[in-house]
């Protein structure tokens, strides 16, 4: 019997243990477990500030641009500083918008104020087409009605049993003028901040790669910064493929429609060029107001219309973009459409946006970090 035994009293408890030093197997599941819930905070973070980041690849994809114009100016003046250059193309830029204001804004006004007058037009005469047939019936009762007419009698009806009368057209204009304020008005917010945002990262390019950089493993750091640049490189291609394709498109719009004889041509060329951006759906949104416009002065020439942007297409599919991405950046059509619709699942009409720019970011990183690097693997990553 031991003497610490020997001098506890009968009947008394044992006395108690220390507990014993957690294992290295329990840390490293505790910290398993902590890490995991970190990075689940953090998506949870990023998902809820989607709409965020999503305007911050757009502040980088201008920013991309902005570097890029520069750089094609200091090749012009060797010697001309980094953010020498950078002010002059923002000077330049500016000046080019100001002086286009100046000399077209009043045209571009009035076609565009002709664009808004005339579409309900073109919307009503093929609303009243299609009442004509049993299956436009059918089809206008499944899309929830028509937009309520002023002074309309019962047969304006809208499927659901209203007359369409006056306080009701009035009510569904205001509803709809407020709703598209409210579109204008965050568009607006978004883009003053791309606009600033990509001003700044123009700017100091350095400053924020690396602030990035530090956060990495000092072993990593050289092989990202690598991969950042191919990245710039890659969205500059694209980005100057593209801003091509949309004075290619924006031009031959207008000068077609101004030979057709379509209301609007100026404007209608601006709208088809900006919506070139947007890859597959922006040409066929582009040609949805011009054979509108075009139904307005007769059917005729809304045929003509019609076949006017499906040549256009096809040249666009089979001659200029081939020609434009000879020396641009660009995805296979599979990836550009998968790109377009998770992005749009994620974040929206954002996202859609800028699906195709984002995917030739992702697939510039895959390449160089994953598959060049990771898998040791010869790649012709895009950008080099």
């Amino acid at each position: 019997m031991s003497s610490a035994q020997a001098h506890r009293p009968a009947g008394a408890p044992p006395p108690a243990t220390a507990p014993a030093p957690p294992t290295t197997g329990d840390r490293d599941f505790v910290r398993r477990v902590l890490i995991a819930l970190l990075l689940v905070g953090i998506a949870a973070a990023l998902w809820m500030a989607s709409d965020a980041l999503m305007l911050l690849f757009g502040a980088i994809l201008f920013a991309v641009i902005l570097r890029g114009l520069a750089g094609l100016l200091m090749k012009l003046v060797p010697r001309l500083p980094d953010k020498a250059a950078v002010g002059i193309v923002l000077v330049v830029l500016l000046a080019a918008f100001a002086g286009a204001v100046l000399l077209f804004g009043a045209q571009i006004s009035q076609q565009f104020g002709k664009v808004a007058q005339q579409l309900p037009t073109g919307v009503g005469e093929i609303e009243e087409w299609l009442r004509g047939t049993e299956w436009g019936k059918r089809l206008l009762q499944s899309a929830g009605g028509s937009i309520p007419m002023m002074g309309a009698g019962p047969e304006a009806s809208d499927g659901g049993g209203q007359n369409g009368s006056a306080p009701d057209a009035v009510g569904w204009l205001i509803r709809r003028a407020g709703e598209a304020l409210m579109a204008l008005a965050n568009g607006l917010a978004g883009l003053v901040v791309v606009l600033f945002g990509a001003i700044f990262l123009a700017l100091q390019p350095g400053l924020y790669r690396t602030g990035f950089e530090k956060l990495l493993p000092k072993d990593r750091q050289q092989q990202v910064d690598r991969a950042l640049g191919r990245t710039g490189d890659a969205l500059w291609l694209w980005a100057a493929g593209q801003l091509a394709e949309m004075v290619i498109i924006g031009v031959v719009t207008g000068v077609g429609l101004w030979m057709l004889g379509v209301p609007a041509p100026l404007a209608l060329g601006i709208i088809a060029g900006l919506l070139e951006f947007i890859p597959f759906a922006g040409p066929i949104l582009a040609a949805i107001p011009g054979v509108l416009l075009a139904l307005t002065v007769s059917p005729t020439l809304a045929l003509w219309t019609a076949l006017f942007y499906l040549v256009l297409q096809q040249l666009e599919g089979n001659l200029i973009l081939p020609l434009v991405q000879r020396r641009a950046v660009s995805l296979p059509p599979v990836l550009a459409i998968f790109a377009i619709l998770v992005a749009g699942a994620l974040f929206g009409a954002i996202g859609v946006l800028f699906a195709v720019p984002l995917a030739v970011a992702v697939l510039t990183l895959v390449q160089d970090l994953y598959v060049k690097d990771g898998l040791d693997r010869q790649v012709r990553v895009a950008g080099t």
